[in-house]
């Protein structure tokens, strides 16, 4: 009885490999390479839906490949076959994918993070001497046969840092040891006293105080929703007269029209840019102007950085073919992101990671790589009717899909933990950890630190936050500003009434809160009889109160299917809030 031929996984190569010719050589002799042909985003819709990349399960990405495929969103993943479960990105930042998207359709998608720390530092280094130094004019100068007047030592400033992963640290341990910079950061959560002391004696800031006080600013915060034209005309005017400042991680948290005002006014003595918001496409203002030192996106572009990231994204692609996972998965806090912030305010400055808080094209960093794109952490955001209750209604949908996730634990093949496994679930005693069918304990150690404690910490950054703002002193100040936001949007809509031109609105029109929400059944329950901060304040106590509730079930399902692999380490105490303690400790190191 002869036997069938058994066929080979096939891998769609999106991008060129510059470097790592070896390790995708060894790829290729144990699945098939499915190049496609066509070249801009049109053409290649077209290709997956005539079925010729059909069968493939594992993809492997470039950043440049977005120019043949466009951003991989909820219409590509519609169009691509069925088969495929795996992105491997070669990149740290994110923003050219939708992961949300990728996890709905059970695509689970990994980046190389770490990689990109020293290189873009690096880089960032020189822009920031480039900027002090005046080093345009000079170069300008010098071609026209002229020269030009001096600039200013990096010796004893105030180096500003918006995002202190990966990235950020790096570049704070540099401009501290080479030039005795003094550090301030901004991030959602402050680091460990020993990690600020291993950065040059870095000094947790409010956001507000970083621009003020900072004579130079370095932006290294991923790229979201949030932190899109994080900085703009309003920031700008915040920070200190004759401020340099230095973008090395995407264009579009820079408003550059304001950028380029700023500069023209001098309230920005001088830029050092990496990243365009509209690249390959250079704002002409930029370009005409002698304060900004220029380079095409060189943060990565070594051979060094470029072929360790190569060779971490091929060895996602020979892990996803043999063992069916993947090592750093984008963070599913990600995911989670979307459901808490996206109906948030984009025209709200957001003042953390998003982050204030992390690394932008390295979402490795202790932000962007377990921390979900942060709200604008404000007064007004506590007390914006539809934001907080958008997030509210989005805690209980995180619950669901951290459910669904629990549920997937046991039929790991639906998860993408071990696709060998046809597990199913029969019976309650499919639940147990003693069970031949359990999942093993590195996935449950996964799901734990990548899809539950990210969520988990996500919610109490928000609670913790609104929590203190009801309590303080400055929430009638935020809840005269959201009344006096109210009444002009109020005379704005009158107006519009009148024959005047209507005036859009956003989330930052709406008004604040003013009956109390029951985010369960999407209904007023109360009408206002107490105060606005009291309010919030009790809304804020019963989200704990829930919260509590929740994760005290979700553990004991986690236990039940995984036993004490997911139990916290040393000692006898496996409750939830050792164990996340714990995770929290690891996460800052």
């Amino acid at each position: 009885m002869g036997s069938e031929a058994v066929a080979r996984p096939k891998v769609l190569q999106l991008g060129i490999i510059e470097h790592a010719q070896k390790e995708w050589a060894a790829i290729a002799k144990i699945a098939d390479i499915v190049v496609p042909q066509a070249t801009d985003r049109a053409a290649f819709l077209d290709e997956c839906r005539s079925g010729a990349l059909d069968g493939v399960q594992v993809a492997f990405r470039t950043f440049g490949s977005v120019a043949q495929t466009g951003r991989l969103d909820p219409e590509l993943l519609a169009a691509l076959p069925s088969s495929l479960r795996f992105v491997c990105h070669n990149g740290a930042g994110y923003d050219q994918i939708d992961v949300p998207a990728c996890t709905a359709r059970g695509v689970r998608v990994s980046n190389t993070p770490t990689a990109v720390d020293e290189a873009t530092a690096d880089l960032h280094i020189f822009l920031l001497l480039g900027a002090l130094r005046n080093l345009t004019p000079g170069m300008l100068s010098i071609r026209a046969g002229q020269w030009r007047g001096a600039g200013h030592d990096p010796q004893g400033k105030v180096l500003g840092i918006l995002g202190m992963g990966g990235i950020g640290r790096a570049i704070a341990r540099k401009a501290h040891a080479a030039f005795g910079m003094r550090i301030r950061y901004y991030n959602r959560r402050r680091l460990p006293a020993d990690v600020e002391a291993a950065h040059g004696g870095a000094e947790y800031v409010p956001f507000d105080t970083l621009l003020a006080e900072s004579d130079v600013l370095s932006i290294s915060v991923p790229l979201g929703p949030d932190t899109r034209r994080l900085i703009g005309a309003a920031e700008f005017a915040a920070m200190k007269p004759g401020i340099v400042l230095v973008n090395t991680a995407r264009g579009a948290v820079l408003d550059e029209a304001a950028l380029v005002a700023a500069l023209a006014s001098g309230q920005v003595a001088s830029a050092g840019l990496d990243v365009f918001e509209h690249e390959p496409a250079v704002h002409p203002g930029l370009l005409a102007s002698d304060r900004a030192v220029l380079v095409p996106h060189l943060g990565t572009s070594t051979v060094e950085t470029e072929t360790k990231m190569e060779a971490w994204a091929i060895s996602n692609v020979h892990k996803a073919l043999t063992e069916g996972s993947l090592d750093c998965l984008f963070p599913t806090t990600t995911i989670l992101a979307h459901f808490l912030w996206s109906s948030q305010n984009p025209a709200t400055p957001a003042t953390s990671n998003g982050q204030g808080d992390d690394d932008n094209n390295d979402n490795n960093d202790s932000m962007a790589a377990t921390q979900p794109n942060q709200p604008a952490l404000t007064p007004r955001f506590c007390f914006s009717t539809v934001v907080l209750r958008d997030f509210l209604r989005a805690s209980r949908a995180v619950d669901d899909t951290i459910t669904q996730h629990l549920n997937a634990l046991v039929t790991p093949s639906r998860s993408g933990f071990d696709p060998s496994s046809t597990a199913r679930r029969s019976s309650p005693s499919s639940f147990s950890s003693a069970n031949a069918n359990a999942p093993s304990p590195p996935a449950c150690r996964a799901f734990r630190d990548t899809v539950l404690f990210p969520a988990w910490q996500a919610r109490d950054d928000v609670i913790q936050y609104c929590t203190g703002v009801a309590a303080d002193a400055v929430a009638k100040d935020a809840e005269a500003a959201a009344a006096a936001a109210d009444a002009a949007a109020a005379a704005a809509a009158a107006s519009s009434l009148d024959g005047a031109s209507p005036t859009s609105s956003s989330s930052a029109d709406q008004p604040p809160i003013t009956e109390r929400f029951d985010p369960y059944i999407n209904r007023r329950r109360y009408a206002l009889v107490e105060p606005q901060a009291d309010l919030l304040a009790a809304l804020m106590r019963q989200e704990r109160g829930v919260e509590t509730i929740v994760r005290a079930r979700s553990w004991e399902v986690l236990q039940a299917r995984c036993g004490s692999s997911v139990a916290a380490a040393g000692g006898d105490d496996t409750g939830w809030e050792a164990a996340l303690g714990q995770w929290r400790q690891r996460e800052t190191r």
